[in-house]
């Protein structure tokens, strides 16, 4: 629905950055597996403009309609699980980063980051895993895995969201579990953990951009999306590579 007032706001911000081209407020949402990345991105855009404030805002999913809609978000970025794509509205622009993959990983102090060799999933039937909940990406590329092979669901110790409440845990050498791959590269504890010789076969999850179609973006905004747009281009097909050359 049609915020007048929120038009007026982003009306005066758009006549404060024909003022000030190098100043301005950057509003999104971001999912939790992305804002554990994003501090590379935020840093060294804040570095050439210093004057940009960016605000950020935790969402469940990239699709935050209520945000978006009611222009309390500039845009969303997150991964687009399958099923999501299910919902989507015709008012929305989603524009694909480039595409994610989930992998297994443990503390390096964890008896299987020795491990040299190609670990067999039933190996891991009993090991102390930490899954998200079981409707997340995260969880069903684990099960479908496992049931690939015959197996059932490995034994799971605990279920949380948290990227940085999974790194914390993994320290120990006492679990394993999954990331996105764009976090095992970006994240500032990613010497931490050690990504495990495990095939996790199927689904690519992209990772989207999402703004409304019929509104037009602060320059400043686009500025910041170009931005992330130009940090993430070296990972579009890196996936692809990656698993052509195991």
């Amino acid at each position: 629905m049609w915020n007048w007032y929120d038009e007026l706001k982003q009306g005066i911000r758009d006549i404060e950055y024909l003022a000030d081209p190098t100043a301005g407020e950057v509003r999104f949402g971001s999912t939790e597996a992305l804002a554990a990345i994003l501090s590379p991105v935020m840093e060294r855009f804040t570095r050439k403009h210093p004057r940009v404030l960016l605000r950020t805002f935790l969402v469940t999913r990239p699709f935050d309609l209520n945000g978006l809609r009611g222009r309390k978000l500039d845009f969303t970025i997150g991964h687009l699980v399958k099923g999501q794509a299910d919902h989507l509205i015709d008012d929305l622009n989603v524009e694909v980063l480039f595409d994610d993959r989930l992998v297994v990983a443990a503390g390096v102090a964890s008896p299987w980051a020795a491990r040299r060799h190609r670990i067999n999933r039933a190996e891991l039937m009993n090991a102390n895993w930490i899954l998200a909940e079981p409707e997340s990406w995260n969880y069903g590329v684990v099960a479908d895995a496992f049931r690939a092979c015959g197996l059932r669901m490995p034994k799971t110790c605990a279920m949380t969201f948290s990227i940085h409440l999974r790194m914390g845990m993994l320290t120990s050498g006492h679990f394993i579990t999954t990331f996105p791959w764009a976090i095992l590269n970006f994240h500032p504890n990613r010497k931490s953990i050690k990504v495990l010789p495990v095939d996790l076969p199927g689904r690519l999850c992209p990772v989207v951009v999402v703004t409304l179609k019929d509104r037009m973006l602060n320059p400043v905004v686009d500025r910041f999306i170009t931005h992330i747009r130009e940090f993430t281009a070296p990972m579009q097909g890196m996936n692809a590579l990656s698993r052509t050359k195991k």
